[in-house]
């Protein structure tokens, strides 16, 4: 198995888990810009939280 056949699923699940559910809740209103976005891990899922802009 080559590096690059390696990183094309890392970096779907990359896109999917992470980059499209953190444009929807941008979508819809829940982070705004300058936000900073915490990424963890609760039954198994990943969640998304937020502090706010200064």
């Amino acid at each position: 198995m080559t590096r690059s056949m390696v990183r094309v699923p890392w970096k779907r699940a990359i896109q999917r888990e992470l980059e499209t559910q953190i444009a929807k809740q941008i979508l819809r209103g829940e982070f705004n810009e300058g936000d900073m976005i915490f990424v963890d891990v609760q039954n198994e899922r990943l969640t998304f939280k937020r502090q706010l802009a200064s």
